[in-house]
């Protein structure tokens, strides 16, 4: 089993598992075991009420679990979701079956009681009707759908699916890993399956190149290539809740006895020899990584060649015909990418890459608190509340006389200050003083 930060499966990881769920699904009776082409699971219902109590404290909101329970209440009409087991995880899976392979999707929901669940869902997913052993939902936009109850479990198909038994249990080494992932067995899927495969990826490839955002031809091209020689395909994210941290991850595994196996299989040899720096105040660091990597004898030379396509610097070249042409690469890009040639090819002669990178926002500096100061006013002075004293709105319409002028009216303004609202106010504005404070009567606003 080898780890990788290898884009190119993770995106077919993806992809496929979005595109299998969507396939047309046939029903196919074979006699034989339907052979699993891909598992997505999930946690228990409790579980993840649990995660979404302590992702919502980091971020301030202490009751995210909260909020989505009162979500499914809503859209359950709040009948809640009763009859479902929310001690047993959930999840999806997708056999290869019949003479063709055609793809089979079957859901795994864990129930106590399958009626009281049908019935809280009823407003979701319509109601279920009773045909032959089974019942059978039709749900807008879709084909009629079959629920069969079996140990514990509410097996979701499309009508006339056969009833496999024992595929529940592919559900078990995704959950015990990830809170939610996905696996892939790429070499299980037929010929047919593949190249399906191969054409949803290579579109959403070029959609996602008309958003701006282009994939490499090549890169994903050789991904697609290397499916056939994939064993699994793991791709998951977990939040473990007793030892505080969220990650995600990605494995995969080549078929055995294969050129691919053993190159991996000698990369995985290498041994960590750079120790990760440890914080100021010794707590976990923000953000952590250490990447190994033993490089075998064939691929030194071609990694050297692509560092050097990667990393361009400054330089200047004599064409045969005496043309020159020049490359110039701003400082400090180009030290940097000086440093890098020189430095990585001695690591990769030396048999391997060793790195470790940590972020330790700890021993940042802190912004001083600037203090705060509550001023207060000596006597002789005039108090902060006077100086921004305005006539309020409420005094320009009471019933003080008024003049008019030129068809507006403007109320006369007081003859007195208003009382000061300070209990200990030592102003010079006085509490029953007749004298306006300097710069503070109020200024007459005209109304009609």
């Amino acid at each position: 089993m080898t780890s990788s930060r290898m884009w190119c499966p993770i995106l077919a990881c993806s992809l496929a598992a979005i595109f299998l769920t969507a396939l047309p699904t046939a029903a196919a009776h074979a006699a034989d075991e339907p052979a699993v082409v891909a598992v997505v699971a999930i946690d228990p219902y409790a579980d993840l009420k649990k995660q979404a109590r302590w992702v919502g404290g980091l971020v301030d909101q202490p009751q995210f679990d909260g909020y989505l329970e009162s979500f499914i209440m809503i859209a359950t009409q709040f009948k809640g979701l009763a009859g479902l087991d929310v001690n047993r995880p959930a999840g999806v899976v997708v056999t290869a079956e019949g003479p063709a392979g055609a793809p089979v999707v079957r859901g795994f929901v864990p129930v106590k009681d399958l009626g009281k669940l049908l019935a809280a869902l009823q407003g979701l997913i319509g109601p279920a009707q009773e045909q032959d052993g089974v019942k059978v939902i039709s749900p807008p936009g879709m084909p009629p759908i079959q629920i069969v109850e079996k140990d514990g479990w509410a097996i979701v198909s499309p009508q006339g699916s056969p009833t496999a038994a024992g595929l529940e249990t592919a559900l078990d080494p995704v959950v015990k890993s990830f809170t939610l992932g996905v696996q892939l067995f790429p070499a299980r899927m037929p010929a047919g399956m593949r190249k399906q495969l191969a054409a949803v990826v290579q579109q959403a490839a070029a959609m996602q190149a008309q958003q701006g955002q282009p994939v490499d031809p090549e890169a994903l091209a050789a991904g697609l290539e290397s499916l056939e020689k994939i064993e699994t395909l793991l791709l998951g994210a977990n939040i473990d809740v007793e030892k505080e941290r969220v990650y995600l991850e990605n494995r995969f595994s080549m078929v055995p006895d294969s050129a691919e196996a053993a190159l991996y299989a000698s990369a995985a040899k290498a041994t960590a020899s750079v120790p990760a720096t440890a914080t100021a105040d010794g707590k976990p660091a923000a953000v952590s990584g250490h990447a190994t990597l033993a490089i075998p004898e064939p691929l030194r030379e071609a990694a050297k060649a692509a560092l050097v396509q990667a990393l361009p610097v400054s330089s200047r070249a004599v064409a045969p015909g005496g043309a020159t042409m020049t490359v110039t690469v701003p400082e400090p890009t180009n030290t940097i990418f000086k440093l890098l040639r020189a430095a990585v090819p001695a690591m990769l002669d030396a048999g391997g890459l060793d790195a470790a990178l940590t972020v330790d926002t700890a021993a940042a500096p802190r912004p001083a608190a600037r203090p705060t100061r509550t001023p207060s006013p000596s006597r002789g002075s005039t108090c902060r509340w006077h100086r921004s004293w305005r006539m309020p709105p409420a005094r320009r319409s009471s019933s003080r006389r008024t003049t008019r002028t030129a068809s507006r009216w403007q109320p006369r303004p007081p003859t007195r200050p208003p009382r000061c609202r300070r209990r200990s106010c030592r102003c010079s504005c006085g509490r029953s003083s007749g004298a306006w404070p300097p710069g503070s009567p109020p200024t007459p606003v005209r109304s009609r």
